[in-house]
């Protein structure tokens, strides 16, 4: 009788195993830390490496559960690029993303995000940001376009520096809306004469796009020739 419940006990067990290896959400094989990817179900980030995994899914919904420090990561590599923007929703949840560095010379598209086309960046803390030697240069992203930034603060230490589109926040922006966004910051603009260029606290350039209740709360732009 006992041998008997004991293998009843063992075919149970096995079943739910089973049951539970088919009901893993897709999450975890994306390696995030809960939800599906979709506007109703975004996915949960809630470490440095769940944050870079983004980058593997450019089209998809992310909220931000904790602060993150990315001291670690000496060299950030943006989420989004000239070629493949990124077109999801990243909601910060009012949480706050401390020491980002880039050192990249030639790298065009500087910042937590490289490119945004048609995205949303909304509810995010940045502070001390390193930026350097890019064209379209900032904080939180090196250009938006078409897109919805909403609710960035940028404070601590912060120096960017580049060639073309500098900003602390948003290095071009265009056709779209920035709103309740404030910055301190200080940039370096570098100058070559065959190309044209921009700086500014909050954005570097803007073309067709509308501030509303942005601000720079300190900073400075320093412009160097180039011969």
């Amino acid at each position: 009788m006992k041998k008997k419940s004991l293998s009843v006990l063992l075919s149970l067990c096995l079943s739910l195993v089973f049951l539970f290896a088919l009901a893993v959400p897709a999450f975890a094989a994306e390696g995030f830390a809960g939800g599906k990817g979709t506007a109703g179900n975004p996915w949960h980030i809630r470490t440095i490496s769940q944050l870079q995994e983004v980058k593997n899914h450019l089209d998809g919904h992310f909220v931000l559960d904790k602060d993150l420090d990315l001291s670690s990561v000496r060299n950030w590599a943006p989420i989004g690029s000239y070629e493949n923007e990124f077109t999801g929703t990243f909601d910060g949840n009012d949480h706050q993303i401390t020491n980002l560095t880039i050192k990249a010379p030639q790298l065009l598209g500087g910042g937590l995000f490289g490119f945004i086309a048609d995205g949303s960046v909304t509810n995010l803390r940045l502070k001390n940001i390193s930026v350097s030697g890019v064209m379209f240069a900032g904080g939180l992203a090196g250009m938006a376009e078409d897109s919805t930034v909403e609710n960035i603060r940028l404070t601590g230490n912060n120096t960017l520096s580049g060639i073309m589109y500098v900003g602390g926040v948003l290095g071009a922006a265009e056709n779209m809306t920035v709103k309740n966004v404030s910055a301190k910051a200080k940039l370096k603009l570098y100058g070559v004469a065959v190309i044209s260029q921009a700086a500014g606290v909050v954005c570097g350039g803007a073309e067709g796009a509308d501030f509303v209740n942005c601000k720079a709360t300190g900073g400075s732009i320093r412009f160097t020739a180039m011969n």
